[in-house]
């Protein structure tokens, strides 16, 4: 993994930064996008030591942990995260995992006008585009919506080598199916 090179480039609304370790550079990259002072990290359960690490490098800036991210976003957690958002006054919300985490995120800058920053440790791709979606019991509703694009997205391949195959296989074929759909969809 190390020898894959480092870049940094501004793609459309979004700047993306890939490197190894680029989990330490997370908080200077939101610095610089953004200047976020009140932090709040998105997570799912299993993803602690990631968040542990993230803790570290914004210390008292992470006002907020809501590490209970699950599959199809329920809106009853969007809910919970709102309030804990608001009860703290965020004003950035980092995302680390997979999808659950990211449109987690996406369905609270949804609602709150923060940056959202994600840190993808699947390979799904929902980082990079516009599109969201909530679930209320059986009822699964979706848009599409700007401002639900990160403003940053941190890759760090570091964090993709702890993935077990039950979990990488999927998530590489959820990609491959993600940029198919982007070459055929409006």
């Amino acid at each position: 993994m190390t020898d894959l090179p480092p870049f940094a480039d501004t793609l459309g609304r979004v700047r993306v930064v890939f490197a190894a370790g680029a989990l330490g550079s997370v908080r200077q990259a939101m610095d610089d996008a953004f200047g976020a002072r009140r932090v709040m990290i998105m997570s799912t359960p299993g993803r602690a030591s990631t968040v542990d690490r993230a803790r570290e490098l914004f210390g008292d800036r992470v006002v907020a942990t809501f590490d209970r991210a699950a599959a199809h976003v329920p809106t009853a957690l969007v809910t919970e995260a709102l309030e804990e958002a608001e009860a703290n006054r965020v004003d950035a919300i980092l995302a680390i995992g997979g999808g659950s985490a990211i449109g987690l995120g996406k369905a609270l800058v949804l609602r709150i006008a923060v940056p959202l920053t994600a840190v993808p440790t699947t390979y799904a791709g929902s980082e990079m585009t516009t599109i969201w979606g909530t679930t209320d019991g059986d009822r699964k509703t979706t848009g599409r919506d700007a401002r639900v694009a990160p403003q940053l997205v941190v890759y760090d391949p570091a964090l993709t080598r702890v993935l077990p195959p039950e979990v990488a296989g999927p998530s590489g074929v959820n990609a491959i199916a993600h940029a198919v759909e982007a070459l055929y969809a409006i």
